[in-house]
């Protein structure tokens, strides 16, 4: 026999504790939203702007002596990260107080800190007005896909399906974006594909739950009708 952790035939009433339920959720929302407005999002590189790298070095790159290297050299946030290979590494750097010949200077400060062994295969400045764009995009992204989810099960099911499926839809897209604002964690690109796929991952399972609903008021309606006759 199989671990079991709940025993079985367990009954819980969990639609006469809604109630409870319900404000919990509520007051989870209102939190998250009120640390959105408040205290904001820690925007990573890619929405603040900065400088961005892509080097090969001639062996194994140690990301710790990297990542100490350059912090001492310029201010602000450094962000190192390997791919493709050990040798490999994509490196962000927070955009430096000054205009483009500041980012320009602490450029060439790199590469010299880095050495003339070192393969530079991208060198890139990202501005404010990049950057600006990048948050909105994100924005409307999670936007128009809780509006497309809306419209998909407003015409698979009913008008009251699709409002229930939006505001849940909203509220897990609210609490997701809360807890990045709630505990400062960096909110970045890869920030704005998680919600997306939370999105997805959510009207799956709101989908199925609506199908089964719907089967039940067919099925009830029919032994309703029986029961007249």
């Amino acid at each position: 026999m199989g671990l079991q952790l709940i025993p079985y035939n367990t009954k819980y009433n969990f639609v006469g504790k809604k109630n409870i339920i319900f404000s919990l959720l509520l007051a989870l929302a209102l939190l998250c939203v009120g640390s959105i407005f408040v205290q904001g999002f820690n925007y990573g590189i890619d929405f603040k702007g900065g400088l961005l790298l892509e080097v090969r070095t001639p062996g194994a790159a140690d990301l710790s002596k990297l990542r100490h290297d350059l912090s001492q050299m310029v201010e602000g946030e450094v962000s190192l990260q390997e791919f493709g290979s050990p040798r490999d590494v994509l490196i962000r750097i927070e955009r430096q107080p000054g205009g483009d010949a500041a980012q320009l200077k602490t450029l060439e400060k790199i590469k010299t800190s880095l050495g003339s062994g070192v393969e530079y295969r991208r060198a890139d400045m990202v501005g404010p007005k990049v950057s600006a764009d990048l948050v909105n995009n994100g924005i409307y992204a999670i936007i128009w896909s809780l509006v497309a989810m809306l419209v998909y099960i407003w015409f698979r099911f009913e008008w009251q399906f699709g409002v229930c499926s939006f505001l849940t839809l909203a509220h897990d897209t609210l609490i997701l974006l809360g807890i990045y604002s709630l505990f400062h964690l960096e909110f970045n690109e890869s920030t704005i594909i998680a919600v997306l796929i939370t999105v997805t991952y959510s009207i799956n399972d709101t989908v199925v739950i609506y199908d089964r609903i719907r089967e039940n008021l067919r099925k009830f309606k029919k032994n309703a009708d029986c029961r007249a006759d």
